[in-house]
């Protein structure tokens, strides 16, 4: 294989991989019909946004609810495996988890 060969395949895979969306599973700190909660969602991070804002007068599952409840406010969402930056969103995680 010549050195162009080779550039070309390293450059398309380069662009096939980049098209591949990452997707990180999410905590959201929320104001919902029962009060603070935090829920899980796995979303594909260039959505993220959208994702977030699509939560609002949803009804979503929460840790240790046998219902779900209804999202009246999305106050922050972290990946799963950082901390919350508000303090309250930061307190209530840790002390559910």
């Amino acid at each position: 294989m010549n050195k162009s060969s080779l550039m070309m395949l390293l450059a398309s895979m380069l662009f096939s991989t980049s098209l591949v969306a990452e997707e990180l599973e999410y905590k959201c700190y929320l104001q919902t019909s029962a009060g603070p909660q935090i829920s899980l969602h796995f979303w594909p991070v260039q959505q993220t946004l959208a994702k977030r804002a699509k939560l609002v007068d949803q009804m979503v599952d929460v840790k240790d609810m046998e219902q779900q409840v209804r999202v009246i406010k999305v106050i922050e969402c972290a990946p799963l495996y950082k901390a919350f930056k508000i303090r309250e969103a930061y307190n209530f995680d840790d002390m559910q988890y």
